[in-house]
């Protein structure tokens, strides 16, 4: 519904209720998942839930969202459980958020945007690949909007994009063991390729275009009678 996409697209992923996934549980998530492999990955999520309730017994946090938890204990030895618990479980969380089974591809300007940073979609998917391959450690791979333009981020263990300056987190893979094994085992670019196609990029460009300085760089264009299309304003003299 229209509430939860929205909830999806602006990230109040909070601590008192479980995240309610934006896709049907009850189908997997074909193909990166069946539905027991799904259920075996959220696992991991719902044990950083319970220690996460655990942990804020005693704050001021049962209200608050995994963002404020995140950026305002990062510096709290004291809270250094509570923190880490968080953290993770935004982690997955996001990792959930951006997917569907309906498979929704990226707009025009979103494409532009990729294909502005990366040369192509596709490429965007092979840059994935190879920080999956290459990664020898657990954590994180996101997509970011940094300084008004795409690039990737790998976070190690439990630690977020969100202690980085001026970075606003889009899309997230999950390089932790549980994600991949044993299904994709010596088979990591299957593992991303199942999860590239289930990328809801109508949510990724929403989050985009909440950067403002973007928005401002982007102008309508009238393509057919009803249909808007967002373009590159020029303003570089040729």
């Amino acid at each position: 519904n229209n509430n939860l996409f929205s909830f999806h697209c602006n990230k109040q992923l909070r601590v008192r209720t479980l995240f309610e996934v934006p896709f049907s549980e009850e189908k997997g998530l074909s193909p990166l998942y069946t539905k027991a492999e799904y259920e075996q990955h959220r696992f991991f999520e719902r044990r950083d839930y319970d220690k996460l309730k655990k942990y804020i017994k005693g704050t001021n946090y049962s209200e608050d969202d995994l963002e404020t938890i995140i950026r305002q204990e990062a510096d709290n030895p004291d809270r250094a459980n509570l923190f880490k618990a968080a953290s993770s479980l935004y982690n997955h969380q996001f990792f959930w958020s951006t997917l569907s089974t309906s498979q929704i591809p990226p707009s025009f300007i979103m494409r532009d945007m990729i294909e502005d940073q990366f040369e192509s979609v596709d490429e965007l998917r092979k840059r994935f690949e190879l920080i999956a391959e290459s990664s020898h450690s657990p954590g994180w791979a996101y997509l970011v909007l940094k300084e008004s333009e795409l690039s990737t981020l790998v976070t190690l263990h439990n630690q977020t994009p969100l202690l980085e300056e001026g970075i606003e987190p889009l899309v997230c893979l999950d390089l932790w063991e549980h994600a991949f094994l044993p299904k994709y085992l010596n088979r990591r670019p299957d593992y991303v390729n199942n999860w590239f196609r289930l990328i809801n990029w109508q949510i990724v460009e929403r989050r985009m275009l909440k950067d403002a300085k973007l928005k401002e760089s982007l102008s309508y264009a009238t393509l057919l009678p009803g249909e808007v299309r967002l373009k590159w304003r020029n303003t570089n003299p040729i």
